[in-house]
């Protein structure tokens, strides 16, 4: 087995906080800064799940996990806790260049992609 299909089903399986903390060496390749804040923190209540800190409160990157596990798709009954993380972080005090929502479903819903792509 890759390295890439065990990585790949490690994600599908994991849910939350198990999710962020596999994905984040992931992301780490193309944002090297990215640090994984303690949960039920100030930052997770906004939203924000991995970021690339800054003291002004205004972060090179945030990112939102979604380890989804009722569905092997992403589908639009999962939309409102998606669109719930994706508010607090707007209504939050902190801002981003860039905000990258990561889910561990397949796509092929494309309404729920679109639902999701608009929001952002």
């Amino acid at each position: 087995m890759s390295v890439w299909n065990r990585k790949s089903g490690e994600l599908a399986a994991s849910s939350s906080r198990d999710f962020e903390r596999l994905a984040l060496p992931l992301l780490r390749v193309f944002w090297p800064d990215l640090i994984h804040p303690r949960g039920l923190s100030g930052l997770d209540r906004a939203g924000i799940d991995l970021v690339e800190w800054s003291d002004s409160g205004h972060f090179p990157v945030v990112v939102q996990c979604k380890g989804l596990y009722e569905e092997e798709l992403l589908v639009s009954k999962q939309l409102p806790q998606i669109r719930k993380s994706i508010t607090s972080f707007l209504n939050s005090e902190f801002s981003c260049e860039t905000y990258v929502l990561l889910h561990n479903r397949t796509g092929e819903d494309r309404d729920a992609h679109s639902a999701i792509l608009s929001d952002l």
